[in-house]
This record gives structure tokens, sequence and C-alpha cells, in this order.
């Protein structure tokens, strides 16, 4: 049940957080950066950052009662 929340909170943090910066980043070139790109770059680092580790600790979760059973 706990890798289950963890995976499905890491999908919600992709979906609510990662995606709508990669569509607003994406069309971005270097010369044009807008103000506040940096800003949105670095909360994009922390959401990939909190996504990754709940899918670890999904996957650790997964592994563990799989091998318990």
């Amino acid at each position: 049940m706990a890798a289950a929340a963890s995976l499905a909170v890491a999908l919600g943090v992709t979906i609510v957080g990662n995606v709508p910066i990669n569509l607003r980043t994406g069309r971005i070139r270097e010369a044009s950066a807008p103000e506040g790109f940096m800003a949105m770059r670095r909360r994009w680092d922390v959401l990939q950052l909190v996504r990754g580790s709940l899918q670890l600790i999904g996957f650790i979760l997964v592994t563990i009662s799989l091998g318990s059973n």
C-alpha cells in the first residue's frame, strides 16, 4: 500500500509540477531566456529530486513486499 502511494504521489508531482515547466521551457532558447528562467529551472530540479526519490522509495517497498512473500 505504501509503495503504491509513493508511486502515485510521484506521478502527481510529475503531472502537476514537472510537465507544466517542461512545456514552458521546452521552447526557450538560451539566447532568449526570459527573466525568472533560472528560478523556474531550480523549481524543476527540486521537483525532479522529489519525484525520483518517491519512485526509488516505491521501488524499494515493492521489492521488500515481493521478497517477504
